[in-house]
């Protein structure tokens, strides 16, 4: 993803986790705006347009603002359109983590966690919903998003996003 699309979409997480909170409606406009120019980027880069809901709004879940999240006593926080959903469901991760999507990994809660920072493949997501991973570094310890593990998606199966989730989830 090209620094433009990043910058786009770390717009959008803070203002919309504003807007979660708040009910601003200069941040809803904010949102709004930020979701329309990276659909029109995306466009312009033969990439596939992200789907919004009827308000032009994100469909699929993003991590809220850390910061703003903690202010109301959040430890993770996930937000898809105007709604707050405190874990993203199996379904969300499978369609997300899509195997041979490359992840960077933020932070791990565990006692034998891969240092931050180490990339890795995707292979699978199973049933409970753990994101099974080859790490550079040849481990392959699994990654539990709604136990509070983060990663950074840094490339998509193929090169591309494979769907419309991809794009948005923990940046």
């Amino acid at each position: 993803m090209d620094n433009l699309s990043k910058s786009a979409l770390s717009a959008y997480r803070e203002i919309i986790t504003r807007y979660v909170f708040n009910r601003s409606k200069r941040d809803f406009l904010s949102a709004k705006s930020c979701v329309k120019w990276l659909n029109n980027h995306r466009e312009d880069n033969d990439l596939l347009a992200l789907k919004t809901d009827k308000d032009g709004l994100l469909l699929m879940p993003i991590l809220a603002d850390e910061k703003e999240a903690q202010k109301k006593g959040y430890k993770t926080l996930w937000i898809k359109s105007t709604k707050i959903i405190p874990n993203l469901t199996i379904d969300d991760i499978k369609v997300i983590y899509t195997p041979g999507t490359g992840i960077k990994l933020i932070k791990m809660n565990d006692l034998y966690a891969v240092p931050s920072g180490t990339t890795g493949i995707v292979t699978h997501v199973d049933d409970i919903g753990t994101i099974h991973v080859n790490w550079l570094d040849g481990r392959t310890l699994g990654v539990c998003l709604n136990d509070g593990d983060l990663v950074e998606i840094t490339e998509y199966a193929g090169g591309r996003a494979k769907n419309l989730f991809s794009d948005l989830i923990a940046m």
